[in-house]
Parts: C-alpha cells; structure tokens; sequence
C-alpha cells in the first residue's frame, strides 16, 4: 500500500511529471518507495531497477519475495557503485538514493550516478532523528558545489529529501 507522506508523493509525482520510463532506486529496503515508484510507472509503463548489496537482510528479502513476479521489477544485487559504474540499461529518468548514509558513499553515488545525467537525482534522509542535517545533506551539497547542479533541500519533509533537477543551476 501506498503510504501517504510528502516523500512518497514527491516521488511519484516526479515519475508522473517526467513520465519516467526508467527510475534506478539505489536501496530496496522495505519497499516503501518501491511501491510507489511502481504504482506511478504501471502509468508511465516504466520499469524501475532497484539495487540493493544486502538481498538476504530480512526487510529487502520480503520486498523481492513480494515483487518478483512483477515485470516492472527488477532487482540488482550489487554494491549501487559499482552497478553505476556497469550501467548499460539506457537514460535514467529518475535516480533515489537511500543506501548507505555515510558522507563519502553518498558523494560516490552521485558522482557514479551522475555521470549518466539522469533528470532527476533525489536523496534520502538528509536529516537526523533530531532533525539536524546528517552525512547525505553534506555530501548532497559538496557535489552541487563539485558539479554546478542545483540542489533543492526539503527538510520540511519526513527525514528530509533533496533534489537535484537538470534544469536547476
């Protein structure tokens, strides 16, 4: 089920907007945003890669379980960077990242990643759960510093979430 929070619509209207044909979710996770990303592109008829290194953590296991039957779904059991790095699957419409949280994964993602200049980059959890700004926030902005793309923070949204549109600069 489609959970209703502003994280979630962002993404999927995002996928809707862009009409996405192909969204890399970097961290399967428990499926929330994967739900989503899939109930907007059963509109767009898009396909949404989902790469994740830990497919036997419990949470991750039960989202494949659940969607692998779905031709929508494809899981990629990877490290994100170097599936970025091996990435030969076309234009990326729209790229989550909600991995590994740490400052320096972060930045190596979207460096990886944005090379591939996808159209829209968003970022999970910018913020800690005292809603301070944690490592993806500070990473978000050294690599807009780095790359002269625009950075857009929500901190006003659940954990906070960044974007990174193509047209902002």
């Amino acid at each position: 089920m489609i959970q209703p929070n502003p994280n979630i619509q962002a993404l999927m209207a995002a996928t809707l907007v862009l009409k996405a044909k192909t969204v890399v979710e970097l961290g399967t996770g428990d499926g929330v945003s994967t739900d989503a990303f899939l109930a907007a592109l059963e509109v767009t008829d898009g396909v949404l890669y989902s790469i994740d290194l830990y497919p036997d953590s419990e949470s991750v296991r039960k989202t494949i379980e659940r969607l692998k039957s779905n031709p929508r779904f494809i899981f990629i059991h990877s490290d994100s960077c170097e599936a970025g790095k091996n990435w030969s699957s076309g234009k990326i419409d729209v790229l989550y990242v909600d991995s590994d949280h740490s400052y320096e994964h972060v930045l190596q993602e979207l460096e990886v990643w944005g090379r591939l200049n996808p159209t829209a980059i968003f970022v999970h959890d910018l913020l800690d759960p005292n809603n301070q700004r944690a490592p993806p926030y500070f990473a978000c902005e050294e690599y807009a510093k780095r790359t002269g793309r625009g950075f857009f923070a929500m901190e006003h949204f659940p954990c906070g979430l960044g974007v990174f549109l193509e047209w902002f600069k």
